[in-house]
């Protein structure tokens, strides 16, 4: 990290929690997004979409210890049962 760099960081570091959160969401926002990254708009809609699927019942909903099963077996390099 550049002097410069550390100079802001610790300057930043020295905020309140509330001012940190909003210096760095301004800085990933200044950041170009990787191909194929979602913005917080597209997020945002992708979240209002899904409520809405839960909310009217079309959505396949998967229990809790499901997902913890196969996170873990991807994990491991175990075969997804």
């Amino acid at each position: 990290m550049s002097p410069a760099a550390a100079s802001v960081l610790n300057s930043a570091l020295s905020l309140p929690e509330a001012e940190r959160l909003e210096v760095a969401a301004a800085l990933i926002d200044s950041a170009d997004a990787p191909p194929g990254m979602r913005s917080a708009e597209e997020w945002e809609a992708e979240i209002a979409r899904r409520s809405a699927e839960i909310d009217a019942g079309t959505a396949e909903l998967i229990p809790w210890e499901v997902v913890r099963d196969r996170a873990r077996e991807r994990l491991l390099g175990r075969p997804n049962g």
